[in-house]
């Protein structure tokens, strides 16, 4: 997702079409969806079993909130950027591509199997998996 937002960044700076400005602006957004899924299915190995009902209520809660200050932050950041104009929007884009750069970076201090999954031995290859999905 950073590098998609660095991307979107530099084309705004150099001019974008708008059909292409959308397509990578859905797939970023659109990537969103993997890391919710992830977080979903990680909730389990993070969280008391007695609380799993509580966290599993109050995570999507918690992430709408944080998507709406996210989209206040990037209306004042755009704001003081230049308005509305390639400017303001530029540095949303490079702003967002430094978040999602410091997000991955904080993810790699955890164990790789702290989130899961259990017994990966039974993962199917994830070509096979792809192409399940596909069918």
């Amino acid at each position: 997702r950073a590098v998609l937002a660095l991307v979107l960044a530099l084309l705004l700076t150099n001019g974008i079409s708008d059909p292409v400005f959308v397509v990578l602006v859905l797939t970023i957004v659109g990537l969103n969806r993997f890391f919710l899924a992830g977080q979903g299915a990680s909730i389990p190995r993070v969280v008391r079993v007695d609380e799993l009902v509580m966290a599993n209520a109050v995570t999507p809660t918690l992430g709408t909130i944080v998507f709406s200050a996210g989209g206040v932050l990037a209306v004042m950041v755009s704001q003081l950027a230049g308005g509305a104009g390639g400017d303001g929007n530029t540095a949303v884009a490079s702003m967002a591509a430094l978040f999602f750069l410091a997000t991955a970076l904080l993810m790699t201090r955890l164990d790789r199997h702290r989130l899961g999954p259990d017994g990966s031995d039974d993962l199917p290859q994830v070509t096979s998996a792809i192409a399940t999905i596909g069918r």
